[in-house]
């Protein structure tokens, strides 16, 4: 949230406006990071597998551990891509931008489902290699996800196309919506299955 906040007010004192403070230094670093750590925290250092055969051991079906854990991290990953988005429309507001009020409202709705989708994507990479796989897809999305064709498959590119930047793979807003909602619940549900299966 300090660095939300420090995004926010840095975009207003150099007057670049809210667009590109969301766009390049939110969706490019500070909610990756933010949901990585959030996910790391729910899951810790042995991975998705270990934690729901953990579970299981107290009597609950590896099923709905895992689906437990992903709806826990799907709701923290949205309150705080939503809290983080509206910490830095606030503080980052300049006259040059739209009117408050509009902003507050798009930034809410594309920064919970930035912040979910992001939270389903570590969570799926925490099934693989004891956790490890958090870590590989967090430098895939940064290094490939903002251009190209794997700008369809990781949130970055998405997500900068809501706030405002560059399109996705040359796709529409709309359509980039609809693929991040389309991998929030394809990450979840391959990172569920994982976790169901694994021994």
């Amino acid at each position: 949230m300090v660095f939300a906040a420090v995004i926010g007010l840095s975009a207003a004192a150099k007057s670049t406006g809210l667009r590109g403070a969301l766009s390049v230094a939110f969706v490019g670093s500070a909610l990756p990071f933010l949901s990585y750590a959030a996910i790391s925290g729910v899951v810790g250092e042995k991975g998705l597998g270990a934690v729901v055969w953990s579970f299981s051991l107290m009597g609950m079906s590896r099923r709905r551990a895992a689906l437990s854990l992903l709806v826990a991290a799907l709701a923290l990953g949205a309150v705080l891509g939503l809290l983080s988005a509206e910490i830095i429309a606030v503080l980052g507001h300049t006259a040059m931008d739209p009117p408050l009020g509009r902003d507050l409202v798009t930034t809410a709705w594309v920064g919970a489902l930035g912040g979910a989708a992001y939270a389903s994507l570590f969570l799926l990479g925490s099934s693989f290699w004891k956790g490890a796989g958090r870590g590989v897809l967090l430098a895939m999305d940064w290094v490939l996800g903002g251009s190209g064709f794997f700008a369809l498959l990781l949130p970055h590119g998405h997500l900068r196309s809501l706030f405002g930047g560059e399109a996705a793979f040359e796709i529409s807003q709309r359509a980039s919506s609809i693929c991040l909602v389309a991998l929030t619940v394809l990450m979840g549900a391959w990172a569920v299955r994982r976790a169901t299966r694994a021994s």
